[in-house]
């Protein structure tokens, strides 16, 4: 399996990241600076990535999916080590060295002997013991294969999010830069004239006050796109140059309930491949009870100088064990089992009910934010229209510059909230796809 080629942000950069509240708002305003240099740099070593690029990135790449691949592999093991007590199995010995004895004239003697023994050995019956353990091994390592799947499911949707988060902070911090600009340039406006005495003090001081307030925007926008960033260097090793803004999925959402087979998904299909393993644990707890049968050969070779000629010994024999008592070790045990296999049937009715729930969650999000994209469009339309109406009243001396701020303002927050939203229909469609177990192929 190759080594993770994980690239990181040295620590330095997450302390100007993550600075902690206690620094003064000038050394706090020069760490971000200096962290958004570092992700510039980072960033101009990496070409653009589409979203797709991106998840093969990550797929490749994320520590947890090497780990659980390295599980997978560790399970099958287990399968071939319970197919092979079926097979014969065949072992030789061999001894040698000085022994003392007491010869025919009944004096001690030395000498030296030796001894070779072959056995071989074959499993006839067990009562179901192997069988059910190789039924276990072999749900054991489905349920990992279907683990890892589960587990890129949620890496690719992390990323995804990640991604989209990528593009829409940056979208909406463009658009608080706007509104910090327009407010500084209204101020200015507002100072020269409260300068020439012909305005109030108090429109400087409500205009600082809003301008405050835009910058405080600002800063919360840059800090969530900080984060975005960050998400992308731990699931991908770097920022993207660009980013290209993908497509609805338009092709991949499913039409109705009907064509939705929520027992297929990974997540849930690893919970039941556990309760199968619970099963044949406790079919092997019960084969205890059976006696156990094998045929068995044996041969063995001594020479010694205690004897004059070379001794030969074969056997071939049907061996047969069964416990008679055991003072209710097996029927603890089997009880144990069964109890582990109701556990394990919960657990994969808890998953099977998990995916549905997210999945209704996800559909009914995207329903409601199809509804606020409609609604807040109307709006930003709206004021648009406003707005040009309030310059066109301005220029004629019919409205004052504090209105126009205002107006603005309205425009800024619904432009913020339609942007958001859109880029919150594609997060939510993504939660859909990884609800069905389809987000990668669609993602790709």
């Amino acid at each position: 399996m190759p080594r993770p080629t994980h690239r990181t942000l040295n620590s330095s950069t997450y302390k100007q990241l993550y600075s902690d509240g206690r620094q003064n708002g000038q050394r706090l305003r020069r760490a971000w600076k200096l962290a958004g240099v570092a992700f510039c740099a980072l960033a101009s070593q990496l070409p653009a990535q589409t979203l797709s690029e991106a998840l093969d990135a990550a797929l490749r790449n994320y520590p947890r999916l090497h780990l659980l691949e390295a599980q997978r592999l560790a399970d099958e093991a287990p399968l071939e080590v319970e197919k092979a007590r079926r097979r014969p199995q065949l072992s030789l010995d061999l001894r040698g060295g000085e022994e003392r004895f007491t010869n025919a004239a009944n004096a001690q003697a030395t000498g030296q002997t030796g001894n070779a023994s072959l056995q071989g050995s074959q499993l006839l019956y067990d009562g179901g013991l192997s069988r059910n353990r190789i039924s276990e091994a072999r749900a054991n390592l489905h349920s990992s294969a279907e683990a890892l799947q589960d587990a890129r499911q949620e890496v690719a949707l992390e990323l995804a999010t990640a991604y989209v988060d990528n593009l829409k902070y940056g979208k909406l911090v463009t658009l608080a830069k706007q509104n910090v600009g327009l407010h500084r340039d209204v101020l200015s406006k507002i100072q020269r004239k409260y300068s020439a005495g012909a305005g109030p003090k108090g429109d400087v001081l409500l205009v600082k006050g809003r301008l405050a307030l835009a910058q405080a925007t600002l800063e919360t926008r840059k800090r969530q796109l900080k984060e975005a960033q960050t998400a992308l260097i731990r699931l991908t090793g770097g920022i993207p140059q660009q980013t290209a803004e993908p497509a609805f999925p338009h092709w991949a959402m499913p039409i109705s309930l009907d064509e939705i087979n929520f027992a297929q998904h990974p997540k849930v299909r690893a919970a039941r491949s556990e309760r199968s393993a619970a099963l044949s644990r406790k079919q092997a707890a019960q084969s205890a009870f059976r006696p156990r049968l094998y045929f068995v050969i044996e041969g063995d070779a001594e020479e010694s100088d205690r004897y004059k000629t070379l001794q030969e010994d074969a056997k071939a024999l049907i061996t047969l064990s069964y416990d008679l008592f055991d003072g209710g070790r097996r029927r603890a045990e089997v009880r144990q089992r069964i109890s582990e296999m109701q556990a394990a049937d919960w657990r994969a009715q808890d998953a099977l009910l998990e995916i549905e729930a997210r999945f209704a969650n996800a559909w009914n999000e995207l329903v409601s934010i199809e509804e606020r994209i409609h609604l807040l469009n109307t709006q930003r339309n709206a004021l648009e229209t406003v707005v040009d109406a309030y310059y066109e009243q301005f220029e004629l001396g019919k409205r004052p510059l504090i209105n126009l701020l205002d107006v603005e303002k309205e425009l800024f927050s619904a432009r913020s909230s339609a942007q958001e939203e859109r880029y919150n229909r594609l997060q939510a469609a993504y939660r859909v796809l990884a609800a069905t177990g389809q987000l990668i192929p669609a993602l790709r």
